[in-house]
């Protein structure tokens, strides 16, 4: 089912062991399924890792050890999940394992998620929720069948077929929303508000209502988000140019540029350069300093 490669990491470093094997969902479910990803942590927790702001919403299933999760701009209390799904975000959270990880990751886009879980996504919006709140018992067992299931490629097809078959009775996305949702990813986050509401048929005050309910952020953030991502995409190739990527996606000028990062990222551009692995397996926490 699957028509692209699969992909696997392993990093080697003082920081510790840890694989990580990713494969895009298939291709009939790339609208509402990004990515799935496996990891597995070789040698005991592995180190805190700062996660930031990304265009859609995440599914953790642990087949060992549980995550410890703060948010420094939301709140100081720490949660401790095993398997648990976190809503779109507009700030940086700080995950690390306790104990060692093994288990799997699902990126969902913020409508795929909300045709999966059939509820408001804002409910989720800058939080981390245990799975078992939302599925109850089916949690627990996803996350045996994937751990029985033995190799990755047959989890990712799992995966790939319980997923098609939610999305075959899933009521149809909104229209409305979909299109908007498009046209600020087509853009970047780049564009007037009030004209993407006009291209729609509706008042921006009307999409916004829309866009917390079916994405979990308003266009305006949704915007934010996706200005940053990119930014974050570039800034992780080679010798980046803080100026060349500030003026590409779409910032005023670099004191914008900083601004947005200090606040989505809790670092400055060239701290979140710094703490980034290079193989793509984590941006690291204790190689930035906290906001």
């Amino acid at each position: 089912m699957a028509d692209s490669p699969t992909k696997t990491i392993v990093h080697d470093s003082p920081l510790g062991k840890w694989e990580l094997i990713a494969r895009p969902a298939s291709r009939s479910l790339r609208p509402y399924v990004t990515k799935y990803e496996g990891y597995i942590e070789h040698n005991g927790a592995s180190p805190a890792r700062r996660e930031v702001p990304f265009p859609g919403v995440v599914l953790i299933i642990s087949f060992s050890s549980p995550w410890r999760i703060t948010t420094p701009r939301i709140r100081t209390h720490e949660q401790v999940l095993s398997s648990f799904l976190a809503g779109m975000h507009d700030t940086y959270v700080i995950v690390e394992s306790i104990g060692a990880s093994h288990g799997m990751q699902v990126n969902f886009t913020p409508i795929g998620a909300h045709l999966v879980l059939g509820r408001p996504m804002d409910e989720f919006t800058n939080h981390s929720i245990d799975l078992a709140d939302i599925f109850g018992a089916d949690a627990r067992r996803l996350a045996e069948q994937l751990h029985d299931a033995g190799d990755w490629e047959s989890r990712f097809g799992l995966l790939d077929r319980l997923f098609i078959r939610r999305f075959a009775v899933a009521p149809d996305p909104s229209p409305g929303v979909t299109r908007a949702w498009q046209r600020l990813c087509a853009t970047g986050g780049n564009g007037e508000i009030a004209s993407l509401a006009a291209e729609v048929g509706w008042s921006r005050k009307h999409l916004t209502a829309r866009f917390r309910e079916e994405v979990g952020l308003s266009p305006k953030t949704v915007a934010r988000v996706l200005r940053f991502d990119r930014a974050v995409s570039m800034l992780k190739e080679p010798g980046p140019c803080m100026a060349d990527v500030s003026a590409a996606c779409g910032y005023f000028d670099q004191p914008h540029f900083i601004h947005e990062f200090r606040a989505l990222a809790g670092s400055t551009p060239r701290e979140f350069v710094r703490g980034n692995l290079t193989d793509g397996t984590g941006l690291m926490d204790k190689l930035v300093n906290p906001a």
